[in-house]
């Protein structure tokens, strides 16, 4: 735990090297100093670990204890604490050990106490600062100490508006993030607000507040959602209606089933069949359908007699129902009233259709751009879907055109939240076993000459040969340092970012970790 914490509060402080603040952590043996970009020591390697210069100011720690140098390497605060964070230019956490806890504080850069030490933990969000005593209850209070939402109650959660929910006994209140009260604690549950308003629970019934705390209408549904398109679903008596952000029953609870608003209208279910209803009450279609789904980028997929087919929010049928499975993110009624509306990955309202375990491509006018004879496609971006067929794999645009041939083994845009194909117009490709990286177009920019090519957020990628790393520019289409490493980690918090972030990548060799610049040059030795 003791290590978990040092890696954690040193990683806090992402480095922000500046033109005019140069210097680098350098390592010698297994002691960190600094020095120019010359590798000149400027600070000689005396420290355990260091954090690069921000605000002027490095935190260190040796021999378990952490304080803070300025750039000529005098102590601003010694080596006395066991944790350390900065904030800002001018306050920090800080945490020392007193009557064997840790005790947790805030300090300006003077050494003046702002939040006395006498917390479990002091957490940033946000701008403000949550403090958590011993007995394990939380309060806010802004970065001047001023206490916002006193110590005492159970959980709180920030919304946005200047808002937050507090916890206390189980129960749950609104507050303003300046501790204004606005309801009281009766709702077990106080979600977020969507068109101002938020869905509650008291008891065993629902209803909704405003941003004021303020009851719309009574609190007397079985159940209720988030509102979609200005409007929000209900449950009354075991049937489901629709009101509007004012109370306003739209929809007197009649149907067996209903969604959310989407388009326009809603997909409801009556006497076991599904058809459309409109936002005046009206329905659109008759129950005819066995399913109905609401797919983002504004097409409504249907089926019937086992198939699947494209209805407008008109309920006019835009193709046959010829189509085994039509597949894009479905806002699913999870996902939608859980977490709000899913962006979908498939870009340009195209949509996945298959037939016989082969998969093509519509619009969402339902005319056919890709045929049905693919073992799978991979969603449009940058105008380029990746298809699968017979094992291989190549690309094509949005015209249905071949940009390659189908013969890689391999190809892969995406990793760990970064899109490459999105952000840089470039993806992975694997052939015979090596690695190397294919365009948008089509060109095989780097050849595939590599055991393996890890992607990251920004235009170097790191790439492993005879199990050695080193990085590749994209833009330059060349290895800008050679594969010597036995790791190159991403730089950032948790060190899940950039590789060269302000300049300077993490390298290990030999079980040691040191810095790198962009022309390969060692800040270690």
């Amino acid at each position: 735990m003791k290590n978990i914490i040092i890696i954690l509060l040193l990683l806090s402080c992402i480095p922000t090297i500046s033109q005019d603040d140069l210097l680098i952590p350098f390592r010698d043996g297994v002691k960190w100093g600094f020095s120019n970009v010359d590798r000149k020591i400027i600070i000689p390697p005396s420290f355990d670990r260091v954090t690069s210069f921000n605000y002027g100011l490095s935190l260190v720690y040796d021999d378990g204890k952490f304080g803070a140098i300025d750039q000529k390497g005098n102590f601003v605060f010694p080596l006395d604490s066991i944790a350390l964070m900065q904030l800002d230019s001018n306050l920090f956490i800080v945490g020392k050990r007193i009557e064997s806890k840790i005790k947790m504080g805030v300090i300006n850069r003077n050494g003046q106490i702002i939040i006395p030490q006498i917390y479990k933990s002091i957490r940033f969000k946000d701008s403000i600062l949550e403090l958590e005593d011993e007995n394990r209850k939380v309060g806010v209070c802004n970065l001047d100490g001023q206490t916002l939402i006193p110590v005492e109650y159970d959980f709180i959660e920030i919304f946005n508006d200047n808002l937050c929910v507090v916890s206390k006994d189980e129960n749950h209140a609104l507050f303003t993030m300046k501790g204004k009260q606005l309801t009281k604690f009766e709702y077990m549950v106080i979600g977020d607000f969507r068109f101002g308003l938020s869905k509650v629970r008291k008891g065993d019934l629902f209803g909704y507040i405003n941003k004021l705390g303020k009851e719309i209408r009574p609190i007397n549904y079985e159940m209720n959602y988030p509102f979609s398109e200005g409007f929000a679903v209900i449950k009354k008596n075991s049937k489901y209606g629709l009101i509007d952000t004012l109370g306003k029953v739209i929809i007197k609870p009649k149907y067996d089933y209903l969604n959310d608003i989407h388009l326009g209208v809603a997909s409801y279910i009556k006497d076991g069949k599904w058809g459309l209803v409109d936002i005046k009450g009206i329905e659109v279609t008759l129950p005819k359908y066995e399913k109905i789904n609401r797919i983002y980028k504004g097409v409504i997929a249907a089926k019937t007699n086992n198939k699947w087919g494209i209805i407008s929010n008109q309920g006019n049928e835009l193709t046959s129902f010829e189509f085994d499975n039509i597949d894009i993110k479905v806002n699913s009624e999870i996902q939608v009233r859980s977490f709000g509306i899913k962006k979908s990955n498939f870009s340009n309202e195209y949509l996945l259709i298959s037939q016989n375990q082969e998969w093509g491509v519509l619009d969402a006018k339902g005319r056919l751009i890709i045929p049905i004879e693919y073992n799978s496609i991979y969603p449009f971006t940058n105008e380029v879907a990746i298809v699968k067929k017979q094992g291989k794999y190549g690309l094509i645009n949005i015209k249905g055109k071949k940009i390659t041939e189908i013969e890689y083994d391999n190809i892969e845009p995406y990793i760990a939240g970064s899109h490459s194909l999105a952000n840089l117009g470039v993806m992975l490709f694997v052939k015979d076993n090596k690695w190397g990286v294919l365009s948008k177009d089509g060109e095989e920019i780097v050849r595939a000459k590599y055991e393996h090519i890890l992607l990251t957020d920004s235009k170097y990628f790191i790439v492993y040969n005879n199990e050695k790393a080193g990085i590749l520019d994209i833009v330059k289409r060349k290895e800008v340092v050679p594969c010597k490493y036995d790791q190159i980690k991403k730089q950032g918090i948790g060190f899940d970012r950039f590789v060269f972030l302000d300049g300077l990548a993490i390298v290990v060799q030999d079980g040691k970790m040191g810095y790198i610049d962009k022309e390969g040059t060692e800040f270690f030795k």
